[in-house]
């Protein structure tokens, strides 16, 4: 996953020099304030009246050494990294664009990163989250979630449909509508079927835990999604955690 981070122009060339950047922020906050692409839009008015340089830079996590929490920042969940940042995390560094009433400007380099048009609309966590169900075996599958046993799950990619949000909260219903739980997205890739691994098996829960189980078991529920399914298509692999238990 892609997430980015605001920074003066003159602090970063200072701190990078040395192979990482942070000690600044570190000192002051604990951490590096980030944001996903799709929500830095409510970050940026807090440096409007900064008339100095900034810079964007966009951050992948899978090459981040040090450890990201997603923590509440009110409204939205955002990426804190706690540690310094290493140099070869840093997959690209743009100016940071402002129109002339200082509204930030999207870098059109970064529109394949950010998945809502760099602006998710905010719901109210309490009325509107999205409810949803597991394919199959729904009401089973819920009592592995609810025991701990699965934390992941995945479906089928389409170039259509919407993608898992970092630190977005959702809905598991049981079969008759009841609300199970509400689950928090900590994590998602997308990969080909055949990429998967014996540890992404083990976190869906199902089974013997084996990876051969769950090629069995999701080979042919996609194939009875897409006729023309093969190990060779996408799919999206969602790491997720129960923040709360229905009632």
């Amino acid at each position: 996953m892609y997430i980015i981070h605001s920074v003066n122009k003159n602090e970063y060339e200072n701190e990078i020099k040395h192979g990482y950047y942070g000690k600044k922020s570190i000192g002051k906050f604990g951490f590096i304030h980030c944001s996903d692409l799709d929500t830095y839009y409510l970050v940026a008015p807090n440096f409007k009246e900064d008339l100095e340089d900034r810079l964007i830079l966009l951050i992948d996590t899978d090459k981040v050494d040090s450890e990201i929490k997603w923590e509440n920042g009110g409204s939205v969940d955002y990426p804190h990294i706690y540690g310094l940042l290493n140099k070869d995390a840093i997959v690209g560094v743009f100016n940071h664009l402002w129109s002339a009433e200082r509204v930030w400007i999207p870098n059109k380099e970064l529109t394949k990163y950010a998945t809502c048009g760099f602006k998710r609309k905010i719901v109210n966590k309490e009325f509107d989250l999205e409810k949803w169900k597991f394919g199959i075996d729904n009401n089973e599958l819920i009592s592995l979630v609810l025991s701990g046993k699965k934390t992941a799950t995945s479906s089928l990619y389409k170039s259509d449909m919407k993608l898992p949000v970092i630190g977005e909260e959702s809905i598991i219903c049981y079969d008759d509508g009841t609300e199970a739980c509400i689950v928090k997205t900590l994590d998602y890739k997308i990969i080909k079927f055949n990429e998967m691994t014996e540890d992404y098996a083990k976190l869906e829960g199902e089974g013997d835990l084996s990876l051969n189980y769950w090629k069995n078991v999701h080979y042919d529920f996609f194939k009875s999604i897409d006729s023309t399914f093969n190990d060779e298509n996408k799919i999206v692999f969602e790491i997720f955690e129960v923040v709360k238990r229905g009632e």
